[in-house]
């Protein structure tokens, strides 16, 4: 054997630089591309939605007003708690304490005595289409346009 080494040393070597050039070449190969995934905009409000933090802002008659990071699920006694609770010149019966927050939803307490005309809450989809009374633009005069 070690005189066909010396006779013939290149038939050992091309093929052990070929192996070595061909296992260089198969590690180094691009791993496949994980394929892209196109969302339409409502499932990317979806998953925005169904994250795992939210934030609510608490205003009004609490220890500690401010912005809030609260989780799915969460209840408006929950988010009043993270707030220090109420001062003592909140007025606790027209707050619904077994409410469910929602993300980016806004928590007004009001005072004693204090009337809230104005809904404070997050504004939705189904309550916005019910106050929007359908007209025909066809058939409206300018005051049923403004």
């Amino acid at each position: 054997m070690r005189e066909y080494l010396k006779k013939y040393p290149y038939l050992f070597a091309v093929p052990l630089i070929t192996v070595l050039i061909l296992f260089l070449f198969v590690q180094n190969e691009p791993e496949e591309a994980e394929p892209m995934v196109f969302t339409t905009q409502s499932s990317v409000q979806e998953t925005e939605q169904s994250s795992s933090e939210w934030y609510v802002d608490v205003k009004g008659a609490v220890n500690k007003a401010g912005m809030y990071r609260i989780n799915p699920g969460m209840r408006l006694m929950d988010v009043i708690d993270l707030a220090g609770g109420f001062t003592a010149e909140a007025d606790q019966n027209q707050m619904n304490f077994s409410k469910l927050l929602a993300d980016q939803e806004i928590i007004y307490v009001p005072r004693i005595g204090e009337e809230v005309s104005v809904s404070h809450e997050a504004p939705n989809k189904e309550t916005a289409a019910k106050t929007v009374e359908k007209i025909n633009i066809n058939t409206a005069d300018v005051d049923e346009l403004q």
